[in-house]
C-alpha cells in the first residue's frame, strides 16, 4: 500500500511542509533558479510597490491630485482583468512559461517607469499592460505551486507562498 502523507497538526506541521516543498523541484526553495516560490519572493519584493509608488507620481511628477490616482489605478485593475480572463481561458498553465511572464511584467513596469518623462496618456497606456502582467503572473504562480504539491499538504505550501509573497498586505 503506498505511503499516504497526512497533514498534521502541531509543532511539525510547518516542517513537514518544509521538506514538502524541499523534495518537489518544481515547488523548491532550493530548486532550479525558476523555482516558483523564489520567483514569487523576489518578484513581490521587487515589483510590487504600486501602493507605494502611484500616488507620488500622480502628485509629484503629474502635479495632479487624487482623482489622476484613481484613473492609473483604474486603467491598471482594466489590463488585470483583462490578464485574468486570458489566463484564466488557459486549461494547464506550465511552470515554463512563469519566467517569459516574470519578464514581459518587468518590461511593462520598465516602460512605466520611463513613460512619466512624456505624458499621462503614456503612462495610462503602460499601466494596462503592468495591470496585465501583475495578475498574470500571479496566477499562473499560485496555480503551478497548488497543482505541483501533495493535495493534503495545499494549504501549507501557500502559506509559504503567502510568506514569499510578502502577505498580508
Amino acid at each position: 500500500m503506498a505511503h499516504i502523507l497526512r497533514a498534521s497538526r502541531g509543532e511539525y506541521a510547518n516542517l513537514r511542509a518544509r521538506h514538502l516543498v524541499a523534495m518537489r523541484p518544481q515547488v523548491s526553495l532550493a530548486g532550479s533558479v525558476s523555482s516558483p516560490l523564489i520567483m514569487i519572493a523576489v518578484i513581490g519584493t521587487l515589483a510590487w510597490e504600486f501602493p507605494v509608488t502611484l500616488p507620488p507620481m500622480a502628485v509629484d511628477t503629474f502635479h495632479k491630485g487624487a482623482g489622476t490616482h484613481g484613473l492609473m489605478v483604474a486603467v491598471m485593475a482594466s489590463g488585470a482583468v483583462v490578464g485574468g480572463a486570458v489566463i484564466a481561458s488557459r486549461v494547464h498553465p506550465r511552470e515554463r512559461a512563469l519566467g517569459p511572464a516574470a519578464i514581459g511584467w518587468g518590461i511593462a513596469i520598465l516602460a512605466a517607469a520611463l513613460a512619466p518623462t512624456l505624458a499621462v496618456a503614456v503612462e495610462l497606456a503602460t499601466l494596462v499592460f503592468v495591470g496585465y502582467g501583475s495578475i498574470t503572473f500571479d496566477a499562473m504562480a499560485k496555480t503551478t505551486l497548488q497543482l505541483s504539491s501533495i493535495p493534503v499538504m495545499r494549504g501549507r505550501v501557500m502559506a509559504l507562498w503567502a510568506l514569499a509573497w510578502g502577505e498580508p498586505r
